[in-house]
């Protein structure tokens, strides 16, 4: 079943305090779609399904803009025996007032204690942004060409858990990537920063981390938190945290002066969890929310808000420790000299955070013998 631009819209406020932006470079324009997806799963069939994608501006026109997803199944006696849910935020950079700009922030989570109920649950966005550095402000001739150096931030945990220290966790995975490309008319596409991180299950409960890109995997050490809480004796993390160097990732691009171009980024997360006692969660640029509630419904047990908690001493998902936005420096070609804190805005196309402000939200499917309640 598939919904589009879901029904009501509530204000909800996760608000960021900062400073005002740097305009020396000129932000013309942002496009971005955002959407969540949630699967239930039995061998191999899609037993039920709810999606919503959302376009901005188009079948939204204010931003924060967040698409929710969530089904749970229930038993005959109405209790919830599984459940998952995603959240996908976008925030529209250009609407900086007491806020700071962050574009992406997802939270997505599941688990299982029934043995014919899986789940895939997936988010993406992406964002579009039009700009250009105007020749009053770089200090350059109208086409020459400037090197831009910016740096992208990244926050958040991914998971896999089970309700068994040895527990079957083939078929489970929890994973997210992204891609920063340039777009310049008459040229291809350059892609300025890529990387992905995948956690995979295997028997008698294990776990292994796949890095791609600029993701570093010996930076990057799988967190084993077995046996820290029950009834999850099993709970595998990878952490991400803007604050370390690790994981601030620069870049550096040339376009020409007065040139309008655009900057694409890119960002999806997916999580997949078997039957009977498997769970996870991906988490980026938001607080902690799903996994914890997807466990309370299904176990009746605070464990999931522990689990959050254990992650929440060891990172902050939301990325609010990141340091000061640094300089974005732009240097004129040939000339031997870059401008400091050129572009409060082009520091922008990098963390993941939510800012919070209208949410579109859904109501939540509740699904007995495949129908929703």
């Amino acid at each position: 079943m598939r919904h589009v631009a879901s029904i009501a819209a509530v204000l909800v406020c996760f608000v960021t305090l900062g400073p005002a932006p740097d305009a020396r470079a000129e932000l013309r324009n942002v496009t971005a779609q955002v959407s969540s997806e949630v699967q239930e799963v039995f061998m191999g069939t899609v037993l039920q399904s709810d999606q919503t994608t959302l376009d901005y501006p188009g079948s939204v026109m204010t931003s924060p803009v967040t698409a929710i997803t969530r089904l749970d199944r229930l038993a005959p006696d109405d209790s919830i025996v599984s459940g998952a849910q995603g959240i996908t935020v976008f925030n529209d950079p250009r609407l900086l007032g007491l806020i700071v700009a962050n574009d992406f922030g997802m939270d997505l989570a599941s688990f299982s204690a029934t043995p014919n109920s899986g789940w895939v649950v997936n988010g993406t966005a992406s964002e579009r942004r039009t700009i250009a550095f105007r020749q009053a402000e770089v200090g350059a001739l109208p086409g020459q060409p400037v090197q831009v150096t910016s740096t992208l931030f990244l926050s958040g945990v991914l998971t896999l858990s089970a309700s068994d220290a040895q527990h079957d966790l083939t078929g489970c995975s929890s994973t997210m990537q992204f891609t920063l490309t340039l777009v310049r008319t008459g040229q291809a596409n350059q892609a300025l920063v890529t990387g992905s991180a995948t956690l995979t299950g295997g028997p008698n409960g294990a776990v292994t981390l796949a890095t791609t890109g600029v993701i570093d995997p010996a930076q990057h050490p799988l967190t084993n938190l077995d046996n820290t809480i029950l009834p999850l004796p099993l709970l595998r993390a990878v952490t991400f945290s803007s604050s370390r160097a690790a994981d601030q990732f620069q870049y550096q691009y040339t376009v020409n002066v007065d040139e309008q171009f655009e900057l694409v980024l890119d960002f999806s997360a997916s999580l997949t969890t078997t039957p009977d006692g498997a769970g996870g969660s991906c988490v980026f640029g938001l607080p902690q929310i799903s996994f914890a509630d997807i466990i309370s419904r299904v176990q009746n047990s605070d464990a999931g808000q522990k689990a959050q908690d254990q992650i929440s001493s060891l990172v902050d998902t939301t990325g609010s420790d990141r340091p000061d936005e640094p300089a974005t420096r732009v240097t004129p070609i040939p000339l031997l000299f870059a401008l400091p804190q050129l572009c409060g805005v082009l520091g922008l196309e990098s963390a993941l955070m939510l800012l919070g402000g209208a949410c579109l939200m859904r109501r939540a499917g509740r699904v007995r013998g495949g129908r929703r309640r």
